[in-house]
């Protein structure tokens, strides 16, 4: 039998682009599933979870939440409210889990979460999304931080797969398979990604957890 020719130095390159490509988007998806998405809420820097899962969740999460918030109205006296109903209330999104009726007069808002505060038979609560820590407990958000967050969180992986893109493209101008093959994916921490694309911070969370 005759064996087969060997390949030519622009098959050897494209096969070398071909295995750099698929590494390189290994690379990437386990960068962003293994490190979490860096967010900053009020100047603290916490990174979120991003596994698939954890990446429906937010996006479940950004639906719920912007759904809930458009629907509510504004604070009224003398008023019957049904469980699970949410108002704005002086900025801030309220939801009552039992219902009842509202007072006669304004009421002081509740200023943590899962601390009610009294309007008539109604016990008010601050709404808004949990989202679990790495390492135990837990931490709340209120719509417009998550929303803030999300939309960081989104941007961030957005980022990351540009780095992975720019990576691939660049294969093809290198002339010789040692080049492709040294092209690696670039961060090895959170840290360096996050001074890539002008983030900043050091506190950490982990997998999103149910909005109420």
């Amino acid at each position: 039998m005759t064996p087969p020719p060997a390949p030519t130095t622009e098959q050897e390159i494209q096969t070398a682009i071909y295995q750099t490509t698929k590494t390189l988007n290994n690379a990437c998806y386990n960068f962003i599933v293994n490190n979490g998405i860096p967010v900053i809420v009020n100047g603290v820097t916490y990174t979120v979870g991003a596994t698939p899962l954890d990446q429906s969740n937010l996006n479940s999460m950004a639906t719920s939440v912007l759904a809930s918030i458009s629907q509510a109205k504004p604070w009224s006296a003398n008023t019957s409210y049904n469980p699970g109903s949410i108002i704005e209330y002086y900025g801030n999104y309220l939801i009552t889990k039992a219902g009842g009726t509202s007072g006669s007069s304004e009421f002081t808002a509740p200023s943590e979460f899962q601390v009610g505060a009294t309007d008539g038979t109604v016990t008010w609560y601050l709404f808004g999304c949990l989202v679990a820590l790495a390492g135990g407990g837990s931490q709340w958000f209120t719509p417009q931080e998550f929303s803030s967050a999300y939309a960081q969180g989104m941007a961030y992986i957005t980022d990351m797969r540009s780095v992975y893109h720019n990576l691939v493209n660049s294969l093809s101008t290198y002339q010789s398979v040692s080049q492709i093959n040294d092209v690696q994916w670039p961060f090895s921490n959170v840290q360096q990604a996050m001074q890539f694309v002008a983030f900043g911070g050091t506190e950490t969370t982990s997998t999103s957890g149910a909005s109420a």
